[in-house]
């Protein structure tokens, strides 16, 4: 959907697609969550504590639109995920140096209200008049710090797709023939009665608020 509508997930979920939504958070262990990506970011996170995880893809409209704090954020409220236990790993996706966007893409990230020294580094100058290098993995990156993952704990596979067109799936380079890459995370089985908790007491308040 290329947003940030994140969903909890589990074992009623198991093998369809979450319409709507571009990040899924699970404490179901038998449930494996994968998005699917061909240059947007594949972002997936661990809570050390509890064992809970979460997918999400983020291309820049997701990342504008804040896809990779709305799925921290979804952790805590969902299972008590705390930031500071959370570990995160980016994806193979395109890097700046094979990445040009336009005004509209830079007059997006503008109206979300991003600071002039978040946009400074993730818009680099381009060849061409009103346009920039656009800088995906410092935009997730950068928004996973300020929700409050540490930044030793964030980890960058710096693996551009269409710079390795032998294994690596990119739509920008390859357009309407590009195919898809799968990013998976399962829960860890030892966090499962925990996070368990959590997730029943997030369905009852959200039957309550219903």
């Amino acid at each position: 959907m290329h947003g940030a509508v994140v969903a909890v997930v589990g074992q009623a979920e198991a093998g369809r697609i979450i319409e709507g939504a571009d990040g899924l958070v699970t404490a179901e262990p038998g449930v494996v969550l994968a998005v699917h990506a061909a240059d947007c970011v594949p972002l997936l996170v661990a809570d050390r504590r509890t064992g809970v995880v979460a997918a999400a893809h983020a291309g820049w409209r997701g990342l504008a639109a804040r896809a990779p704090q709305e799925t921290i954020e979804m952790l805590g409220h969902a299972f008590d995920s705390r930031p500071s236990e959370l570990v995160a790993a980016i994806g193979p996706s395109i890097s700046a140096a094979r990445y040009e966007v336009d005004r509209d893409v830079r007059e997006r990230f503008e109206q979300a209200d991003f600071s002039n020294e978040q946009l400074a580094r993730w818009f680099v100058e381009g060849t061409r008049p009103d346009h920039w290098q656009f800088d995906g993995w410092q935009a997730a990156r950068d928004q996973l710090e300020s929700a409050g993952v540490p930044a030793d704990r964030i980890f960058n596979a710096e693996l551009c797709t269409a710079s390795h067109p032998d294994v690596l799936c990119s739509y920008r380079r390859d357009w309407k023939d590009a195919g898809r890459m799968a990013a998976v995370i399962r829960a860890r089985e030892e966090g499962h009665e925990a996070s368990s908790r959590a997730s029943r007491g997030f369905a009852d308040d959200a039957s309550r608020r219903t």
